[in-house]
């Protein structure tokens, strides 16, 4: 018998088992592939040896609030401690992602912690901001006036306390001074020149003491109240902390550093008290969230 013969315990043909012996091979029984095929394979056939692209470098964020709303502003990596981002550049964002006209960027007041971000040519970080920083912008009231920029419309005011008709009747007096009349006028002019020092003076002096007793009558107490006993629910400490904040901000903070000392002593003293206090109150109101949260997260 033949070496070759399959009856010796050999392999098997892979033809044994087929009833018919050699199969019926046809065209349909092959598939074509293309030269595209071959440049692009499928992922089954091809392994991507590459090592997997790096992810993209997280940004540096800065939170705006406004009126109970944070505006996550979004800028280069380092570019918040490399001191390239000016507080300019934080008020020129908050336009854009406010959708506020260009003429209120002057008018956005920025403050951190308590403290005004009063130059805008400096860097954000100067004042302590960093990554991820809450940053509190106000925008005025008169802000979005249409008639333009209100500031002068709001300060100057020609005889103030006097009707047209008045006016009209002191005008028609200057026309024809006697000699008595610029007496008079002399004295008067050198006793109010003599005396408006002192009235500039206690005219701050008394708006300082209306912002006082504003904040030591009206929100100082809701302060305390916070901080004594903050809210259970994390999102109702986040809306107290936030209303207290912008509301000492707006109605103490602003109109404290608005008051004019005009060279004053006691006034700039007195102005330099009540900023400093405010700024303590807010830094209680952020301790105070900070670790009423901490103390919820840690609970569950």
């Amino acid at each position: 018998m033949s070496r070759f013969s399959w009856s010796r315990g050999g392999s098997l043909s892979p033809y044994s088992s087929m009833s018919g012996g050699v199969p019926n091979v046809t065209d349909e029984d092959y598939s074509y592939i293309t030269s595209q095929d071959i440049d692009a394979p499928t992922t089954d056939s091809y392994y991507d040896q590459r090592p997997p692209s790096p992810q993209p470098v997280s940004d540096d964020v800065l939170l705006i609030k406004n009126r109970g709303v944070t505006y996550p502003a979004h800028f280069p990596k380092r570019s918040l401690a490399d001191g390239k981002v000016l507080v300019q550049d934080v008020a020129e964002r908050i336009v854009l992602m406010m959708g506020l006209p260009n003429r209120v960027t002057s008018s956005i007041k920025l403050l951190y912690k308590g403290k005004k971000m009063s130059d805008p040519g400096a860097p954000v970080w100067r004042y302590g901001v960093k990554n991820k920083s809450e940053i509190m912008a106000i925008v005025p009231d008169g802000a979005l006036d249409n008639s333009g920029s209100p500031s002068t419309e709001e300060v100057v005011d020609v005889a103030p306390g006097l009707t047209k008709s008045q006016r009209r009747r002191k005008n028609k007096k200057k026309d024809k001074p006697t000699a008595s009349d610029g007496t008079a006028s002399s004295s008067n002019a050198s006793s109010s020149n003599a005396g408006a020092p002192t009235d500039s003076g206690s005219k701050g002096m008394q708006q300082l003491e209306e912002i006082s007793s504003c904040f030591f009558d009206e929100w100082k107490p809701l302060c305390e109240a916070f901080i004594a006993r903050p809210p259970s629910d994390p999102k109702k400490i986040d809306e107290e902390h936030l209303r207290l904040s912008e509301s000492v901000m707006q109605h103490v903070i602003l109109k404290t550093d608005n008051v004019e000392t005009d060279g004053n002593p006691d006034v700039r003293a007195q102005r330099k008290a009540l900023i400093k206090e405010t700024q303590i109150i807010c830094s209680r109101l952020d301790e105070a969230a900070k670790a009423a949260k901490a103390a919820r997260a840690a609970a569950r």
